[in-house]
């Protein structure tokens, strides 16, 4: 149960989000306290956004945020971007015009809004990269390096709970030895990119076929392969790639990354306590990761 003195914050926050988006009192204002960053006040199905950050940090992505929107407000992108409405002093809050849609949920997609999907969002990753906007984020690959490493220590604790003694030694040994040589021996290619360009930032409207991208405040340059790490879904992942031709090196770049999803996301799921969520990630990286490292284990010893 909230504290009484976070219940007279909230409603401020929220006057203030109706306020700012120019809401009248009767009208719908949605709360959406999921994300890992922010608290997210939506107006008329996502068409008018405003969100305050949960942490000062974030308010760095804000700046990023605002910088790459008002950059790409002039550029004919192939997907629907968000349209900076209002900046509150010091990044106190950020108001747009959003961009209303579904959340992906690739399990329910069929196959020709998949190839719609993947294809407008190759597109757009091919456009950000050919427009070399060069803002935001610079994560090097041993700076890409270090977080993961940091993640699984924070989730450490957890692993040990939820995995068997043998998957978590296994899990413990790639992270601490194997992980760091081959994400080098893969290399290293810097391109400009949304930088968490996953099903959670990609709407799609099945009515007029539009894809919209949001949340761009991890915006910068990484390497080549982490913008197709969020598209789990083959047939979307396939479509994405094709305008960059499919590389073994690209796709083993991209295959490392995705295995290791769950090693990043254990730490905000569980510091949330969200049980049913730490179940699921504990499932992918059973069958995932500890499945691959299970048979190179067993080819070994052979």
């Amino acid at each position: 149960m909230k504290e009484t003195s976070d219940l007279i914050e909230l409603e401020a926050e929220k006057n203030l989000a109706r306020s700012v988006l120019k809401v009248p009192s009767e009208e719908r204002l949605l709360l959406i306290e999921s994300g890992w960053t922010s608290r997210v006040y939506l107006a008329r199905q996502g068409e008018l956004v405003c969100k305050f950050p949960r942490y000062q940090d974030v308010k760095k992505e804000y700046e990023v945020e605002i910088e790459i929107l008002r950059a790409l407000a002039s550029v004919d992108l192939p997907v629907q971007v968000p349209e900076v409405l209002e900046v509150g002093n010091d990044y106190r809050y950020l108001a747009y015009y959003g961009v209303k849609g579904d959340v992906l949920k690739f399990q329910n997609i069929e196959s020709d809004d998949k190839k719609l999907i993947g294809q407008a969002i190759g597109r757009f990753i091919k456009t950000l990269r050919e427009k070399n906007l060069r803002m935001g984020h610079d994560m090097a690959l041993d700076k890409e390096i270090s977080e993961y490493l940091e993640k699984y220590e924070l989730g450490k604790p957890h692993w040990a709970r939820v995995l068997s003694i043998e998957e978590y030694e296994a899990l413990d040994n790639f992270m601490t030895g194997e992980y760091e040589i081959r994400m080098k021996s893969l290399g290293f290619k810097g391109e400009c990119s949304h930088g968490d360009l996953g099903f959670w930032n990609i709407l799609f409207d099945k009515e007029s076929g539009s894809i919209r991208v949001i949340d761009f405040g991890d915006y910068g340059i990484y390497d080549e392969s982490i913008d197709f790490v969020g598209l789990r879904d083959p047939e979307i992942l396939n479509e994405a790639l094709e305008p960059f031709g499919d590389t073994e090196e690209l796709r083993a770049k991209i295959h490392l990354r995705q295995s290791l999803l769950p090693v990043l996301e254990m730490p905000y799921y569980a510091s949330k306590s969200l049980e049913n969520e730490i179940v699921q990630l504990t499932d992918a990286l059973r069958k995932g990761l500890l499945s691959e490292l299970k048979t190179a284990l067993e080819a070994k010893n052979d």
